[in-house]
């Protein structure tokens, strides 16, 4: 039978996985999954993630002037230099379209860099959490010979972060609700249970995490208001070898 599997930090790697699950979801609720949504439906031309700052300047550096954006940050604030933080409010049309954007951030662009060791790989947050579930459906409706689902949160500087934990659980209920069957493990169902205990008044009890009280002392309160709503982007990002697009 289909079985998900979740990961709420990125602490122990990634080793092996990749021969046990067809699909994998990266997950960032705060905030470079939202961004990178942000970007693409935007009209960014793609999304490069980058391992570290340094991999990212040198990645951009190879692009004609004009036709790329650095972005990202350290400890929440963009670095110096940058032409953009991590803010998925920075990424509008005027500045993203038709743009390269290479993106490095604390947490999130890691786990999007493991992407390319598996069969199909998403970025997901709560601003496209439908989107991410249709497109699930669709690949276990079509592909008998996908095995699993590997729900993979990018944490908080390799501690478990709550958003990310409760999306999965999001993700994973949706998928239930939708009529797939699947064996869970201890993590996916404790996920799953906590976000259906908290449903009902989800962005108000994920306000209290601690990287949402840590981005709102910042000044990015309206950064977690962005990320924590359901259904901003009707756009599924595809990581494919070391990019993210929205593939027609």
């Amino acid at each position: 039978m289909f079985k998900v599997s979740t990961q709420y930090t990125p602490a122990r790697g990634i080793v092996n996985l990749s021969s046990e699950y067809s699909i994998y979801i990266a997950i960032d609720v705060l905030r470079a999954g939202s961004t990178v949504c942000s970007a693409l439906f935007n009209g960014a031309k793609k999304v490069i993630p980058a391992g570290s700052r340094e991999k990212a300047m040198s990645i951009a550096s190879r692009f004609e002037q004009g036709t790329c954006i650095l972005a990202g940050e350290r400890n929440c604030q963009r670095i110096n230099g940058f032409d953009l933080g991590n803010s998925p409010l920075e990424f509008t049309p005027k500045v993203v379209t038709n743009k390269y954007v290479v993106l490095f951030t604390t947490n999130g662009t890691i786990i999007f860099t493991f992407g390319k060791r598996f069969r199909y790989s998403f970025v997901g947050a709560f601003v496209n959490l439908s989107a991410i579930v249709s497109k699930i459906v669709k690949i276990i409706e079509s592909d008998r010979a996908v095995s699993g689902i590997l729900l993979f949160c990018a944490g908080n500087e390799g501690n478990f972060s709550l958003e990310d934990f409760m999306c999965s659980g999001a993700i994973i209920e949706s998928l239930k609700k939708k009529g797939i069957e699947f064996n869970a493990d201890d993590t996916s169902r404790v996920a799953r249970e906590l976000f259906v205990l908290h449903s009902k008044e989800l962005k108000e009890y994920l306000l209290g995490s601690e990287h949402s009280a840590k981005l709102i002392q910042l000044g990015f309160e309206d950064d977690v208001h962005f990320s924590l709503t359901l259904d901003r982007f009707s756009i599924v990002p595809s990581i494919i070898g070391t990019s993210i697009i929205v593939e027609n």
